[in-house]
Formats: C-alpha cells, sequence, structure tokens
C-alpha cells in the first residue's frame, strides 16, 4: 500500500496553536514536517495542541521532531498535547516510548469545537 502524502495545517487563535497532520509522517515527510514545526518552535507559543487523528504512520524521524518541538517550548514554559492519535501511530509513540512525554488526549481539537 503506498503512502499517503503528509499534510500539515496550521491555525492559530490567542490561546492554542493547532497542528493538523494528515497522511505518513515518513522519512520522505521529514522537510514537510521540519518547515511546518520549527516556526512554531521559534515563536514560543504557550499551548500547541498536535491533532493527529488524521495521520496514518509517523516514523522515529517524526516522533523525534516532535519531541523536538516539545522540548523547546518547555524550555519557555510551553506545553504540547497531542490529540485522537490513530492505534498504530499511539502504538509508534508507545515503542519509541515517548508517550509520556506528552499529554495525549482522545478526542481532536476539531470535533471539541465542532
Amino acid at each position: 500500500m503506498p503512502s499517503a502524502p503528509l499534510q500539515v495545517s496550521v491555525a492559530r487563535n490567542e490561546d492554542v496553536t493547532i497542528v493538523t497532520m494528515r497522511g505518513d509522517a515518513d522519512l520522505a515527510a521529514a522537510d514537510v514536517l521540519s518547515n511546518a514545526l520549527l516556526p512554531i518552535a521559534a515563536s514560543r507559543p504557550a499551548y500547541v495542541m498536535v491533532d493527529l487523528a488524521g495521520l496514518t504512520f509517523i516514523s522515529s524521524l517524526g516522533i523525534g521532531q516532535l519531541v523536538s518541538l516539545r522540548r523547546g517550548l518547555a524550555a519557555h514554559g510551553g506545553k504540547v498535547t497531542i490529540a485522537a492519535p490513530q492505534p498504530r501511530v499511539m502504538q509508534a509513540l508507545k515503542h519509541a516510548q515517548v508517550e509520556s512525554l506528552f499529554e495525549i488526549v482522545a478526542e481532536s481539537p476539531h470535533d471539541a469545537v465542532a
């Protein structure tokens, strides 16, 4: 089964920055993910929610980029929450032993707003 290209969108308001990922965060998507996350880290928002409801796969490199985002924001008092990870993505987070670094919520922020 071919991988689905990664799509990343970012929405900001005064309370939260929502990063929505769809497709596969595989090795081929490293630049897409980096180009989306680096400006967020540089702007140092207080709260970022990463919506993974549409993400079907995440590589160790993608997990590393999420951890780097968390580390960068935490250094300035910020927080990263992961929302609605698919079972395969959650398993990858557990396998990498990073799920304890994030608050993980079952509901997508888009579902919560709807």
